[in-house]
């Protein structure tokens, strides 16, 4: 088993680009109550990028279906949302052990494609201030993968979809990609509390499926129904979302998120190595699209179903729960080469382990080396994003050592990293705090020491 710190957690988007059948569009919901956007701006003025006062006092609150009383469909009670939530209550648990879950929808989001959340009042609360456009930042928003750029700015966008001889559709560069740089970026269409098929019957968790994608904007619902199928479900909007879905967290909540236009960034080929990762911002619900090494213009943009650093016999486990056989290139290797490569993957999860558990017993020369493998096994199967992980390790083993200035170079690294590739509102930040916490901790309980060792016993004599 190789780590995974939380960026490469095995959540899956799995991109679908072939087309399906789609039934009729619904709107199961009637006519939306409230036609204002939220904290509104002008997604195509040439003036500069507007400024909100605090998120709190600039957007309202969402509604807590608790406390309403009547079926008064009006705008001041269900505002920011565009219509009444939609609850239900468990059906096999007693009243009040439990919360209700409700869809709320957002046919405002980001810039009209529409949100809909399946999810608690109390998470729906924290997740509204969201909602707000403004909240992404320019260079994101105006980016030619964004949705929310300009027509005439996603021209310029780095990739085609285009078909592919006996491949059907994929996604083709159109010009040299760098590394980490963002290829795409997307925005959900749905974010669902990802144990609500449990909490629910089979039947309620129908009804809020169907609920939260028939109140979305008809453009956003082709988008949906588009996407592939891979899981044999009876419901085939259920199919689609555990097919297509992103993990993420609100308040500590595991959620799935539903990003149709991940289906149209990347092609999600089913192998073991891929050329891009993801990452998103809890604060923004957005989801980034990212080189994970250098793409060549007219090279296919991939995306691996597998968990960044897993060895064969693992990547081919993870393929057949999808009835998938691993061909990629890795996978496609000499039984050799394959096994060498198998052996170094295994190697980093050894080295690891020497790191984080023995490092003051190791002493600073065998440390040194450990470190230096690591960073050489890394560096050869190419796993880069996993160095948000082995950086703190090393600063770890050499804060363990008293190595207090090699120490902070690796935290320093660490710290840059998460940023790097997990961007500003990376998963690591608790992380980071931690370690550079424990570092000072530790040098000032060195520095104590020092301090009493350097008293002559004979002035404590009176």
């Amino acid at each position: 088993m190789t780590p995974t710190p939380a960026l490469l957690r095995h959540a899956l988007l799995l991109g679908a680009l072939l087309s399906t059948p789609r039934p009729t569009l619904q709107d199961s919901s009637g006519p939306s109550i409230n036609d204002d956007a939220v904290c509104k701006w002008n997604l195509r003025s040439g003036g500069a990028f507007p400024r909100l006062l605090p998120i709190r006092d600039s957007c309202p609150k969402p509604i807590d279906t608790r406390r309403s009383g009547s079926h008064d469909a009006s705008r001041s009670r269900f505002y920011p949302w565009s219509y009444k939530p939609y609850c239900l209550r468990p059906a096999d648990v007693p009243k009040g052990s439990s919360p209700k879950l409700c869809v709320y929808t957002s046919t405002h989001f980001r810039g009209g494609h529409g949100l809909s959340l399946l999810t608690t009042p109390d998470l729906a609360a924290s997740l509204a201030d969201s909602l707000d456009d403004s909240l992404v930042d320019a260079k994101l928003r105006d980016h030619p993968g964004s949705s929310m750029a300009a027509p005439a700015v996603r021209t310029h966008r780095s990739y085609i979809v285009r078909e592919l001889p006996g491949r059907g559709k994929g996604v083709v560069a159109t010009r040299d990609i760098a590394k980490l740089e963002v290829i795409h970026i997307g925005y959900p269409a749905i974010v669902a509390q990802m144990d609500y098929t449990h909490l629910l019957s089979k039947e309620q968790a129908a009804v809020m499926l169907e609920k939260a994608v028939g109140q979305l904007p008809a453009e956003r619902q082709e988008e949906i129904w588009a996407l592939a199928r891979s899981t044999g479900a009876a419901d085939p909007m259920t199919d689609i979302l555990k097919t297509n879905i992103f993990g993420l967290e609100v308040d500590g909540v595991s959620h799935m998120g539903l990003y149709p236009e991940g289906s149209e960034a990347v092609a999600h080929v089913l192998n073991g190595t891929g050329s891009t990762f993801w990452r998103s911002s809890p604060r923004t619900l957005t989801m980034e699209v990212v080189a994970m090494r250098d793409i060549k213009a007219g090279e296919e943009i991939v995306h691996s179903y597998a968990p960044l650093g897993s060895p064969y016999e693992e990547r081919k486990m993870v393929l057949h729960q999808w009835g998938f056989t691993c061909s990629c290139a890795l996978c496609s290797l000499p039984p050799s080469e394959r096994a060498r490569s198998d052996d170094r993957r295994n190697r980093i999860w050894e080295v690891y382990a020497d790191l984080t558990n023995s490092a003051a017993a190791l002493g600073r020369k065998v440390v040194d080396e450990r470190v230096d493998e690591l960073m050489y096994l890394v560096d050869r199967e190419g796993l880069w994003p996993q160095l948000v992980e082995y950086y703190q390790v090393a600063a770890r083993a050499y804060t363990a050592l008293r190595e207090y200035d090699v120490a902070r170079e690796y935290a320093e690294k660490a710290e840059a990293t998460w940023i790097e590739y997990g961007g500003v509102d990376h998963d690591g930040a608790e992380d980071i705090r931690q370690l550079w916490e424990d570092l000072r901790r530790a040098e000032r309980g060195e520095a104590s020491q020092d301090d009493v060792s350097d008293v002559d016993l004979d002035d404590l004599v009176d």
